[in-house]
């Protein structure tokens, strides 16, 4: 190999080695957002025990919606890539009724499904400009889901009854988002993820959505 050669490649390899050098670095992630859980808490088979219980002049309604979290730390081993992980919460969903039985009138009955996780996701950016930049995201999550209902029935002296119950799985989720770097070590992020049929046949399964916007702080 001719010597220009040999040095010309030296330094493709030297540039190359210090621009992985220069772009590598690891950052601590901190989200909060908006969390709609679907469908959360079933409704109509919430209603249909409750009615199959004596319960007359049945209002309920399901309440999706919520707000979340995310705490982060992740490694970005170049410019167009990304590794995370740590834990979110997933916030909750729930059900509230009222109603009359025989013995008197108002009842209630509430349900909760709330969910949250540890959390490892890869991400591939795509660059924009120098500030900005395009990103989706694939990763898992194990979940953790806990459930919790209470009925109160009417009459001289009203009864109460509680129940929980609780799982863990596995699931995977996905987003998209962007990302802007205000300054050299710090950027916001916004993004819309999934984590999909939450829960088992015990608690329902609820797909998750989260929109949520966060500070990224590189190290």
């Amino acid at each position: 190999m001719a010597p220009m050669l040999r040095i010309a490649l030296a330094l493709v390899v030297a540039f190359c080695g210090a621009a992985r050098a220069a772009d590598e670095t690891t950052y601590l992630y901190a989200a909060v957002g908006y969390v709609k859980t679907t469908p959360g808490i079933d409704k109509g088979a919430s209603d249909a025990a409750l009615t199959a219980g004596g319960a007359t002049e049945l209002s309920s309604l399901v309440d999706q919606t919520d707000s979340g979290f995310k705490v982060m730390i992740g490694w970005i081993p170049s410019r167009y890539f990304a590794l995370e992980g740590g834990f979110a919460s997933l916030g909750s969903a729930s059900y509230a009724a009222t109603f009359n039985t025989a013995l008197g009138t108002g009842g209630t009955a509430k349900s909760e499904f709330r969910a949250g996780g540890i959390i490892f996701d890869a991400l591939g950016i795509a660059p924009v400009s120098d500030a900005f930049s395009l990103f989706a995201k694939l990763g898992g999550i194990a979940a953790s889901v806990v459930t919790n209902q209470s009925v109160t029935l009417p009459g001289p002296t009203p009864t109460t009854t509680t129940s929980s119950g609780g799982a863990r799985m596995f699931r995977w989720n996905y987003g998209v988002g962007a990302m802007y770097d205000f300054t050299r070590n710090a950027s916001v992020r916004l993004e819309v993820e999934r984590y999909p049929s939450v829960g088992n046949d015990a608690t329902g399964k609820s797909n998750i959505d989260m929109v949520s916007l966060g500070l990224l702080l590189k190290l």
